[in-house]
């Protein structure tokens, strides 16, 4: 028993020291790439360390308490996100789901399923292929196509609104982020209840290495720019939804909410986690996320079910603001 439990307390402080150095690494993540992923377990690093605590300071006594640096510099990236919850409106609301198809599923039949049964205002798919296309009206009869455009690798998507929906679109396109950017996003104007609402379905470059990483960035950098533009300019409320391929405590996550003048959706809602959408949520990440402009109150998000893709579903349900900043 004594062997055992000397070999707990070895592991423990193994996966400390790891952490330890991982977190340290991630405060470069501006710097360096391998610092910007290494900063998105980081509730994962919380957990481990906090199973690592009791037998630390068993061990190790009072030196065992250490563990709780590195611990505490985790928790402070992601535990905001638990707080700030904004109140809802006495106005209507609207419903948004984002779903990454994962292209290189044999079948959607289960996903197709759980997308009839879960009918939303506004359906934006990732990852459509030409032959998903063809399969879009009769699988999803219940939606109108306002704008496809499907792709051959994992770059199309789709904009799909329910038939019987108030909103009117007064325009849909595609839109590249930078202009030279091999990603086209869809990019629509909405008039919901009288206001001008721009909507970006998102999917940026995931990093990789130093030059994906390098891109996603400019990505970001760019999709911040549009939002000012649109904000600033045209004065419209803002909508940004898909998949960022980042987490919301990331540097650069932080960089596009102050460059692009937006809120993050997952204020009052904690962690949720989309991929790898085969594991438990907790060994997961959040990297299908939405962020918005002053005018729209996010007033319900959650995360759908395992449809057999890499990513679980995205749900919003939102309002206007009775002061919307037009």
């Amino acid at each position: 028993m004594k062997r055992l439990y000397n070999l707990a307390c070895f592991s423990a402080l193994v996966l400390t020291v790891c952490i330890t150095a991982a977190t340290l690494v991630a405060t470069l993540a501006q710097q360096w790439w391998i610092g910007e992923l290494l900063s998105h377990p980081r509730p994962q690093y919380a957990l481990i360390l906090v199973c690592c605590l009791p037998l630390l300071v068993a061990r190790f006594h009072q030196f065992g308490w250490l563990v709780l640096i590195p611990l505490l510099l985790n928790l402070t990236t992601f535990s905001p996100l638990y707080f700030g919850k904004p109140l809802p409106l006495p106005t209507p609301s609207y419903t948004v789901l984002h779903y990454n198809l994962d292209a290189t599923l044999p079948n959607h039949i289960v996903a197709f399923t759980y997308l009839r049964k879960h009918p939303v205002d506004i359906l934006l798919l990732q990852e459509l292929t030409p032959e998903l296309e063809r399969r879009l009206t009769t699988a999803l009869p219940q939606y109108k196509i306002v704008y496809s455009h499907p792709m051959k690798n994992t770059h199309g998507s789709a904009f799909l609104l329910a038939a019987d929906s108030d909103i009117r679109v007064i325009s849909a396109n595609v839109v590249n982020l930078p202009h030279y950017s091999p990603r086209p996003m869809i990019e629509a104007l909405l008039d919901i209840d009288g206001q001008e609402v721009a909507l970006l379905s998102l999917h940026v470059t995931r990093s990789r290495n130093a030059g994906t990483s390098a891109f996603q960035q400019t990505e970001l950098a760019a999709v911040a720019a549009w939002s000012r533009a649109q904000q600033t300019y045209s004065g419209r409320t803002v909508l940004i939804i898909g998949d960022f391929n980042t987490t919301p405590w990331s540097a650069r996550f932080h960089q596009l909410k102050k460059e692009g003048v937006l809120l993050s959706s997952e204020s009052g809602y904690g962690v949720q986690s989309t991929w790898p959408a085969s594991l438990p949520p907790v060994l997961g990440i959040p990297i299908d996320l939405c962020l918005y402009s002053q005018g729209i109150t996010i007033v319900d998000r959650y995360i759908g079910s395992f449809l057999g893709g890499d990513h679980r579903p995205l749900f919003i349900q939102f309002q206007l603001s009775e002061i919307s900043v037009r």
